[in-house]
């Protein structure tokens, strides 16, 4: 039986790469922003998350401190990608948390999403 990702991103396309590129190893479910990803996870707990940082609405980093509080998905492992540069105090709020495995930037580490991925099931 594969484990199950979840992919919440706001782009249709990125949604789709990492679905096609991910589906031989993982049964994905997207998400198309924070609230809809938040809501899919609450309904079934998936095994690793791959979020995207900057949503409209509710965003990556809310989306990880709601995770964070809910009892079912506090363990859930995520990976954590973004377009954006990203400053210290972001990246070290992000280091500290429970949840994230890695922090990749979308285009620069796209090559290393699967293994990101797979890495993040396994600790």
């Amino acid at each position: 039986m594969k484990r199950t990702l979840m992919i919440i991103d706001d782009d249709p396309r990125v949604r789709e790469l990492f679905r096609a590129a991910l589906a031989d190893e993982f049964e994905v479910v997207c998400a198309e922003g924070g609230q809809e990803g938040l809501d899919a996870c609450r309904r079934s707990v998936p095994d690793v998350i791959l979020l995207d940082l900057c949503m409209p609405r509710v965003d990556g980093m809310r989306v990880l401190m709601e995770l964070r509080m809910e009892e079912g998905t506090s363990g859930v492992p995520v990976v954590v990608f973004s377009s954006a540069r990203l400053d210290g105090p972001t990246r070290a709020a992000l280091a500290r948390h429970a949840n994230v495995r890695l922090l990749l930037d979308k285009v620069a580490d796209f090559r290393r999403f699967g293994d990101a991925v797979r890495g993040a099931v396994l600790t």
